[in-house]
């Protein structure tokens, strides 16, 4: 009777240990998956900040400049990019 216990007890610690390793695991991918928001949010925002400032410049330089037709489209073009 006292071998039964005892396997039923490992049978049991296997269990406890296969359900703590299968958290870790879902624990690890998500931080994983954060880690990667994280990164791409900030290359995002490397991305955004000099785009914005180049599109302020381009409106800045339409509103100077004079209406020639190449000019302006050349700084459509680099406004729709």
């Amino acid at each position: 009777m006292g071998a039964a216990k005892e396997i039923e007890h490992l049978k049991k610690q296997i269990a406890e240990l296969t359900a703590s390793n299968e958290n870790l695991a879902q624990s690890h991918s998500e931080g994983r998956f954060a880690s990667t928001g994280r990164v791409a949010r900030t290359m995002a925002h490397e991305i955004r900040n000099p785009l914005t400032n180049i599109n302020l410049a381009v409106e800045q330089l339409i509103s100077e400049s004079p209406a020639a037709e190449n000019t302006r489209f050349l700084f459509d073009m680099i406004s729709r990019n």
